[in-house]
């Protein structure tokens, strides 16, 4: 949304609930190499949003996966 232009603003109050599952998808330990090899993706592929700063700033906790 933020590469077509959308702005975002922050809500610093807790607005709702969420439960966590362990054997969850995301949350699964046994998705761990699935779930952190999609995040490295993304952040790849979106690195002109997160700026060159934040990009540099990330980047070798990303590639430690590699």
């Amino acid at each position: 949304m933020v590469e077509f232009g959308s702005v975002f603003k922050k809500v610093d109050i807790p607005l709702g609930l969420y439960y966590y599952n362990e054997d969850g998808l995301s949350t699964s330990k046994d998705n761990f190499e699935a779930k952190i090899k999609e995040e490295c993706q993304v952040f790849e592929t979106y690195k002109h949003i997160f700026g060159e700063k934040h990009y540099e700033q990330y980047k070798t906790y990303f590639h430690q996966f590699d």
